[in-house]
């Protein structure tokens, strides 16, 4: 489709993907934490690391994702 009917539906389909996406960033982000709190107690600095990068990861990835959320529901209207 061409035109704003083709924009339109383009961007309702993006809005219906990220919406899980979302919350399963979110799901995975509480299991991060608990992991980190363990490592912590237990002292093991290599886990540590590891674990801080990729709960890192996690929330940039869904501070951009909520970011685009609200961008393409801006640009829907």
């Amino acid at each position: 489709m061409k035109g704003k009917q083709g924009r339109m539906l383009r961007r309702i389909g993006a809005i219906e993907r990220l919406e899980p996406q979302i919350t399963q960033y979110e799901k995975n982000i509480i299991p991060e934490k608990d992991d980190l709190k363990v490592a912590r107690k237990e002292k093991d600095l290599m886990n540590v690391e590891s674990i801080e990068n990729k709960l890192n990861q996690y929330e940039k990835k869904l501070e951009r994702a909520t970011i685009t959320l609200e961008h393409t529901k801006h640009n829907l209207r």
